[in-house]
């Protein structure tokens, strides 16, 4: 029987400032701007979304991003087994191959990886 694990408060809390990172960053021109780019991942008024290391992030990536943080939030409610383990980290590595310089997802990956052993 597969072990089912309580959300970790550290973990949660990295999630959400992962996520912070990426929707409540800044717009504007920098190293790696794609701003004029049809394929750019944009926030709130319109401005491009950004990593943590200021790299614009492209549509791709943002959507597997998403998608990898409702897979984890649902993992954490439902408890992880190996499936979800699997998917759910294929979701945030997707993102990352999508997307240059995506450390944010490349650590969720990490983080759902350790929720795993």
């Amino acid at each position: 029987m597969t072990e089912l694990h309580q959300p970790n408060k550290r973990v949660v809390r990295a999630l959400s400032i992962a996520v912070a990172l990426v929707l409540v960053s800044c717009g504007g021109g920098g190293k790696g701007s794609q701003a004029g780019g049809a394929d750019v991942a944009r926030g709130v008024g319109g401005t491009a979304i950004r990593t943590g290391g200021g790299e614009t992030i492209n549509l791709t990536a943002h959507n597997l991003w998403k998608e990898g943080v409702a897979a984890f939030q649902a993992a954490e409610k439902a408890g992880w087994n190996d499936q979800r383990c699997e998917s759910v980290a294929d979701k945030f590595e997707n993102a990352a191959e999508a997307q240059n310089k995506f450390a944010e997802a490349l650590y969720m990956a990490g983080v759902v990886h350790s929720r795993c052993g």
